[in-house]
């Protein structure tokens, strides 16, 4: 794809919010600490999800779970990657991996909650007495907090700004899988049990969701804005104060 091209699609995206590369930028710590901190959590990602789908084979992207699961790895690795051997601010990939972030993070707060408030009893029933329970858990927790845990890490520490207008791009991630929900469910089997897709619940189920996500995008922009933004501003005036005096 032509340099053009790809300046035709920022602008679509982007508009007149064209963030500054700041992906690789840290605040409270080295910028190296926060590349450390994403290579490993991408090795993570990588080995549960090798784990889980030599269990689950092509099953695993049936659970929206694991679709949060994967894009919380496609940002850490390629991220990673990026700062290695593109690292170039003309690059459309870092401009990717910051969308990726928006809604990885969004999603995998929404799978926390409503696994955890709404599906957690349901599994724990069916495996509380099984023999290799504690490994059931240990990957229960895996895959249902510390993707998340890991995300929010970094968004504490980033200088990833969450857009409004991005929210379409959680809602089109959350669409599609939808899409995929709803016709194995009614082709085949239940997926989550109270989403059938047949009954008032399944569409009370899919409110909620919409409305998690909703207050986790909004509640970042918020945290940026009020928290973030600050602190960046502060360390910004600091570096510039230090520059100054250096060149007197």
């Amino acid at each position: 794809m032509s340099r053009e091209k790809l300046k035709t699609i920022s602008f679509l995206i982007w508009q007149h919010h064209d963030p500054p590369y700041v992906i690789h930028k840290s605040i409270y710590i080295p910028c190296k600490h926060l590349m450390i901190f994403r290579a490993i959590a991408s090795l993570f990602f990588l080995s549960i999800i090798i784990w889980m789908i030599t269990d689950m084979k092509w099953k695993y992207f049936l659970f929206v779970t694991n679709w949060g699961f994967f894009l919380g790895f496609l940002f850490f690795s390629i991220i990673s990657i990026e700062n290695v051997f593109v690292k170039n601010s003309y690059s459309f990939c870092w401009k990717f991996c910051h969308i990726l972030f928006e809604v990885a993070v969004t999603i995998e707060f929404m799978i926390v909650i409503f696994y955890w408030v709404g599906l957690f009893y349901l599994d724990y029933d069916k495996h509380k007495d099984d023999s290799d329970f504690s490994l059931w858990l240990f990957n229960d927790i895996c895959i249902h907090f510390i993707g998340f845990f890991f995300l929010w890490i970094d968004n504490v520490f980033n200088h990833i700004k969450i857009y409004r207008k991005h929210f379409l791009f959680v809602i089109s991630v959350m669409v599609c899988y939808l899409v995929v929900n709803c016709a194995y469910t009614l082709g085949v089997e239940n997926i989550y049990p109270p989403i059938t897709w047949v009954d008032f619940i399944s569409y009370i189920c899919g409110l909620i969701i919409l409305v998690l996500l909703i207050i986790h995008h909004y509640f970042a922009i918020w945290f940026f804005e009020k928290i973030k933004k600050k602190r960046i501003d502060h360390e910004e005036e600091g570096n510039n104060s230090w520059r100054t005096n250096i060149l007197l």
